[in-house]
Order: C-alpha cells, then sequence, then structure tokens
C-alpha cells in the first residue's frame, strides 16, 4: 500500500464509518509528521491507521494529537513497563530514542462534523538496511525487549487504547489526558530547539499547558506554541 493514512482518507472522502481501520504490511510511501518518511520494510514493523468521526470541526479537535500518544504509551506499556516518554507533540520514545509516533490528518466543515485519520507507526523488529535511513536516534521493541512480539496482540493493544480514548475526548475533552501526558513528558526540563518554518528558536522546555501548547523558557519570556509545523528536537 502507499500509505494506511492516505488509503482511509479516500475511503473516509467515500463515506467510511467511523472507527474503520486500516493495518499494512508494508508502506511504498510511510508518511511522518511534517512530511518526513516513515521507514516500511515489509512485514517488520506495525502500521495502522483508525478513521473517527466528531460532530465538531477540526478547531475543537486541538488537543487530539496528545491524546493518541498518551493511548500510544498505554499500549506499549503493556509491553515496556519502564522507561517510556512522549516527546511533545505525540513521539513515543524508549529511554531517549524513537520507538513510535502518530500522524493525525483532518478534514471537515469548520463548524462540524469533522473526521480525524489517526496513522499510528510501532518499530517492532527494524533491520539494519532500513535502519540506515532513519535519520534520529530510534529503537525497536525486539532491541528493548530482547524478543519480537506478537504483531497482532500490539495492533489490538493500540486500537483498544485508541477507541477508549477518543470516546473520552469525546465526551470530556483534553484535560482528564492532561496528568497523564506530563507524567510521560520525556523533554520538560530539557535544553531543546523549535524548528519553524521562519527560524529556529532556543530554549527550556517547561511542559504543556491545559490546552495542550508546549511551553518554552526562551531568555526570560514564557511563550506558548501550539502544534503544526513545527519539530521539536533536542539542543546538542
Amino acid at each position: 500500500i502507499d500509505s494506511t493514512n492516505s488509503y482511509l482518507k479516500s475511503l473516509a472522502l467515500d463515506g467510511a464509518p467511523s472507527g474503520s481501520v486500516c493495518l499494512a504490511e508494508g508502506q511504498r510511501s510511510g508518511r511522518g509528521r511534517l512530511g518526513r518518511v516513515w521507514v516500511s520494510p515489509f512485514g517488520c514493523n506495525l502500521y495502522l491507521s483508525l478513521l473517527w468521526r466528531f460532530d465538531a470541526g477540526p478547531a475543537a479537535l486541538a488537543g487530539l494529537s496528545l491524546v493518541a500518544g498518551v493511548a500510544l504509551v498505554r499500549a506499549l506499556s503493556g509491553f515496556l513497563p519502564q522507561g517510556l516518554g512522549l516527546k511533545w507533540p505525540n513521539d513515543v520514545q524508549w529511554q531517549g530514542r524513537k520507538l513510535a509516533g502518530v500522524l493525525i490528518e483532518m478534514a471537515g466543515e469548520s463548524a462540524g462534523p469533522s473526521h480525524a485519520v489517526i496513522g499510528v507507526g510501532v518499530n517492532v523488529r527494524m533491520p539494519g538496511e532500513s535502519a540506515a535511513e532513519i535519520t534520529q536516534p530510534w529503537t525497536d521493541l525486539t532491541r528493548c525487549l530482547g524478543e519480537s512480539p506478537s504483531r497482532n496482540a500490539l495492533a489490538a493493544g493500540v486500537l483498544e487504547n485508541l477507541v477508549v480514548a477518543l470516546r473520552h475526548f469525546e465526551t470530556d475533552g483534553l484535560p482528564p489526558f492532561l496528568e497523564a501526558w506530563r507524567e510521560h513528558d520525556a523533554v520538560a526540563g530539557k535544553s531543546v530547539q523549535l524548528h519553524l518554518p521562519n527560524g529556529v528558536i532556543e530554549g527550556q522546555a517547561r511542559g504543556i499547558d491545559d490546552s495542550g501548547a508546549l511551553v518554552m523558557q526562551v531568555g526570560d519570556e514564557l511563550r506558548r506554541f501550539a502544534s503544526g509545523e513545527i519539530s521539536l528536537r533536542m539542543s546538542s
């Protein structure tokens, strides 16, 4: 398949119901945030997308990426009880190395209804020749555990936690997820770089505010940044 997100986006426009899922053994054009390539070798990792329909418009779903990150950590904690962290807005790390990521793509009317396609990639058993294409520190579940877990069990856990989280988000919004996100915040208190479309800002991460925006100490000023065309990196 080209990508699970692209496939479900097309089905969504044709009226596919909320809760539709696409899983693939491999992706020819796997995508991460900001148009980056998601390395997707055949039969090695988990690649899935979930379609979810909302009555509200896209603007009301601003915290959805953080909710998906929390759901993914909860699913992975069944395999790795310790060492998991979240890098804003929704990358999952294990001991500082990227293990999984989320790509959310939304569409709909400004006042609703709308829908989101939530793509999840989890490194399970990344072969060496494919790993050479990855441009940041990474790991996979096989390296973390010393053995390869069942991808079926992993997919079931990810989908179960996503569905539970999305139903909770629909009724109560982002607030119920803030404590869990902050508990797993992997960069709070650390020196970071924020890569924006018009430049780079350096400062110290101060966690997230109640809207899910990143809070950064930049000199004497506390600044807030909403998710979007922004990339957060650790300062070297």
